[in-house]
């Protein structure tokens, strides 16, 4: 079992004079709202904010109770906003970042960490893992789910581990669907419901089309979601990106048995289907490797991304049992598969080809499927000192398939090649956890959470053809990779007044060593250098010593209310360490061909280190009746602590300034987005400047039964460059930045009509 390193005596000062800062800050800011609390009670009492989160404990509790800082997107937000796919979620909210675009990977970025760094779960299952270059999954994005089933999405910023175990390195992202109550309500009389919806999003040139219905007979309460999208990628501010074709089909089935008020089984399919085609542009290219007559006739690619969930569930508020109260058991299927295709036909003229053309297709595939069954209960007890209790299990089981095939075939009809190659051989991990938090009520005021979880894993690899083939004559021959981890968190959350409280957190986290990483082979083909007659090639072996990547976060913080103002503003630093990055080992010297030979082998190593810190803010506050605005900001800084430079997976300065306003069946919002440029980035990559844009939404219900929501994006029609989208790359004064830049001013719109 790894045994975590203590912070050192610096680090430990530095917080311990944080903290006594806070606090210090905190108690007089406490002794200013006792001096108003009699005049305000009235206002205090619509302060309570009443949203309901689960991935603080695993158990349902007020979002102002947790140690921490979580962020939530309600389906009205997500309908709102005019959230179409998931890049688009939380654009307004510090700390989170979810790259790619319309028909492209996804993935989120939680406070700097990034692809499977962060763990995704949907309705207590395990979601996909991504795949790509260095493990940032450009390849394979995350989270194939359609926007319109989900009623609400936390984010849990920082190490998760001591309750989600492997993978929650740098937090968590949980989506919960609707279900059939959340139309039907509890109690109404009502047991039928249908509405049909449409809609078109500029950003993509998107239409789409849906229905939703709920109905109750006897103790079923039944959900049936249908969604199609069809359009294109996100385009650039200039319109110059390839109009790929972008089109895709949902379906979420899901039926409730209730047993009682408090008991019920709740049993769903979800399926999601993406395509996207890239037009042949082929005739556009001129010659192929720019060789006379070598006329390229089809260049063209094709992408598809499938995903099938099943869950069965029962879900218990209250159990009569001696220990626990509540209970949520969960088992589920999760498949996903990618599939790419790349098709390139040119000519071959004589006499430097055989004549005719030839085809060349690329075709790979992402293959994977998850078993799992989870438990989460609840117990509370006490009376002079309550406990709330949270405790259970997950158990996963991943297998994971990677072939790739090279077919060359001449316009005859005969094969010339046909290569079946595997990055990586089919592998399968399993995971196993156990976990136990308990909240403990000293007081009124004060509550102490500590936090213990203990997680096993095991990677079996099994060999295949592909796999062989990329290794020939088995030189390394992959062998299962095992171990535990134990983590833990301790947080503290104290109220000084009925509306000002304070929270301290140390929380780990852990992410069990990627497969694709521990097993990978690569042999670059080699290239000959004719004027130093030497051949050079690049070879990446496996590597199966790497461990666990771990963090240590630390967080402090505020929130409350002052008079009609609420508030919240933290602070938090963040120590990774075994971070997997790749490695020179040795530069084999041989002969092909009676050409010197040199063979540059690499390998994925546990070698780096690295720190985030950062300040997150927001402030809300009503302007009489029909009018509230709201302002929040993010300010982050790292090091590479092998390298010293910065890291390129933060932020710069950046926040938003948001206005409501709400008048009878009429609502509207704007949306001020700024970021102030950004130069800490990693030597020799590139920067981004500052920006502002402005987005604006309305929505009115005519009646009951008709609604409309309109947005105008980007309505200054701005310019402007993300820098999540050149974060890391190198520079190259002579690049064209245009495909970077986000779509210019757009138009978006949706239907709904309920019957």
């Amino acid at each position: 079992m790894m045994l975590r390193s203590k912070w050192d005596m610096t680090k430990m000062r530095v917080i311990a004079g944080f903290v006594s800062m806070l606090f210090a800050l905190t108690s007089s800011m406490a002794i200013a709202q006792n001096s108003n609390d009699e005049d305000e009670n009235n206002e205090e009492e619509g302060h309570e904010l009443g949203t309901v989160v689960v991935v603080g404990g695993r158990v349902e509790q007020s979002i102002e109770d947790v140690a921490g800082s979580i962020s939530v997107m309600s389906s009205d937000d997500i309908e709102g906003e005019m959230v179409t796919n998931m890049s688009q979620l939380f654009r307004y909210e510090p700390g989170i970042e979810v790259t790619g675009s319309n028909g492209t990977a996804q993935n989120f970025v939680v406070r700097g960490m990034g692809a499977d760094r962060v763990m995704m779960v949907k309705d207590g299952m395990r979601m996909n893992e991504g795949y790509g270059a260095a493990g940032i999954n450009d390849v394979v994005g995350r989270g194939f789910i359609d926007m319109d089933t989900v009623k609400q999405v936390e984010v849990a910023k920082g190490a998760a581990s001591s309750l989600y175990g492997a993978d929650a390195m740098g937090g968590i992202v949980a989506f919960q669907t609707k279900d059939a109550a959340d139309l039907l309500g509890t109690g109404s009389g009502l047991d039928f419901y249908f509405s049909a919806n449409g809609g078109f999003d500029g950003r993509s040139d998107e239409a789409s089309a849906g229905a939703l219905t709920a109905f109750r007979t006897g103790r079923w309460e039944t959900l049936v979601s249908y969604k199609g999208r069809k359009g294109h990628e996100t385009q650039n501010f200039q319109k110059t990106r390839d109009k790929m074709d972008v089109d895709s089909n949902s379906v979420l089935a899901k039926t409730d048995y209730i047993i009682d008020e408090n008991k019920k089984l709740v049993f769903s399919i979800d399926y999601y289907l993406q395509k996207v085609k890239r037009p042949d542009d082929g005739r556009d290219k001129g010659d192929y490797l720019g060789l006379p007559g070598w006329k390229i006739n089809e260049d063209s690619s094709s992408n598809e991304k499938k995903n099938n969930s099943y869950t069965a569930r029962y879900l218990d508020r209250d159990t009569g049992w001696a220990f626990t109260d509540s209970l949520d058991v969960t088992a589920y299927l999760n498949k996903t598969d990618q599939t790419d295709e790349f098709l390139l036909n040119h000519d071959t003229p004589l006499p430097m080809g055989p004549g005719g053309s030839r085809i060349n297709r690329k075709e790979g595939l992402f293959s994977q499927e998850t078993w799992g069954v989870s438990l989460s209960a609840g117990k509370q007890f006490g009376q002079e000192y309550t406990h709330q209790l949270s405790y259970g299990f997950d158990w996963d089981s991943t297998d994971t398939y990677r072939p790739q095939r090279e077919i060359r075939e001449s316009s005859e009809g005969v094969v010339e090649m046909d290569d079946l190659t595997a990055p990586f051989p089919k592998n399968t991990t399993d995971r196993f956890g156990i976990y136990l938090q308990d909240t403990i009520q000293l007081s009124d005021k004060w509550s102490v959470i500590p936090g213990l979880r203990y997680d096993y894993y095991k990677m079996d690899p099994k060999a295949d053809d592909g796999y062989d083939s990329a290794n020939p004559g088995g030189e390394f021959a992959p062998s299962k990779i095992s171990d535990s981890n134990l983590s833990w968190r301790i947080g503290t959350t104290y109220d000084f007044t009925d509306n000002f409280s304070a929270f301290v957190q140390y929380s780990q986290g852990f992410k069990v060593p990627p497969y694709d990483l521990a097993y990978f082979y690569f042999e670059h083909e080699a290239f000959c250098d004719g004027s130093q007659d030497t051949c050079y090639r690049d070879r990446i072996i496996p590597a199966d010593d790497l461990v666990p990547e771990e963090s240590e976060s630390f967080e402090v913080g505020i929130r409350g209310h002052f008079g009609m103002l609420s508030y919240q503003l933290s602070g938090y630093r963040s120590e990774y360490d075994n971070f997997i990055q790749i490695a020179h080992v040795e530069t084999i010297e041989d002969s092909s061909m009676g050409r010197p030979m040199l063979t540059d082998v690499s390998q994925y190593q546990n070698i780096d280190s690295a720190q985030i810190s950062g300040m997150e803010f927001s402030l809300s506050h009503p302007l009489g009746n029909s009018m509230s605005m709201f302002l929040n900001g993010e300010w982050m800084d790292s090091k590479d602590k092998t390298t010293g430079e910065q890291l390129s997976s933060i932020q710069p300065f950046n926040g938003t300034l948001g206005v409501d306003y709400f008048h009878g069946n009429f609502s509207m919002d704007a949306m001020l987005k700024w970021a102030d440029s950004m130069t800490k980035t990693p030597d020799d990559t590139f920067t981004t400047g500052s920006y502002t844009t402005l987005d604006v939404f309305a929505r009115y219900d005519f009646n009951d039964h008709f609604k409309i929501n309109g947005g105008i994006l980007n309505l200054l029609d701005k310019e402007f460059i993300r820098y999540t989208r050149v974060a890391g790359i190198p520079y190259d004064a002579d690049r064209d930045m245009v495909p970077f830049t986000d779509p210019g001013r757009t138009f978006s719109v949706s239907l709904k009509y309920i019957f």
